[in-house]
C-alpha cells in the first residue's frame, strides 16, 4: 500500500496493529468532553461575533485583549484535553510518520 492509501486509511478512523492488520480506532469521547466542546464552540462563535460587531469599538482595549487571548488559551486547553483523553495516540502516530529510518 502506498503512503497516500495509508493516509486515507488513517483519516477514516482506522489504526494498524503490530501485525499490520487494520482495526477501527475505539477511543470514545466522554460525555463531559462533548459538553465542553459544545460550550467552547458556542463561546468562540459568540466572542467572534462580539469582536466583529460595531459594539467592539466601545470596549476597552484590555477587554478585547482578554477575549482574544482567552480564545487562544481555550483552544489550546481543549486540544490538550482531547490529547490526554486519547493517551497521546495522535502524537505517537505523527512521530511514527516523521521518524527517519536509520
Amino acid at each position: 500500500a502506498s503512503a497516500r492509501d495509508h493516509a486515507c486509511f488513517v483519516r477514516r478512523g482506522y489504526a494498524e496493529t503490530a501485525a499490520g492488520a487494520a482495526e477501527p480506532s475505539t477511543v470514545p469521547v466522554a460525555p463531559w468532553l462533548r459538553a465542553i466542546t459544545l460550550l467552547y464552540l458556542v463561546a468562540v462563535l459568540s466572542c467572534r461575533m462580539l469582536l466583529r460587531s460595531p459594539q467592539a469599538g466601545s470596549l476597552h482595549w484590555i477587554t478585547v485583549m482578554l477575549l482574544e487571548d482567552g480564545l487562544s488559551l481555550a483552544s489550546f486547553a481543549l486540544g490538550l484535553a482531547y490529547l490526554h483523553r486519547s493517551k497521546g495516540a495522535p502524537l505517537a502516530m505523527l512521530a511514527k510518520r516523521v521518524a527517519v529510518p536509520g
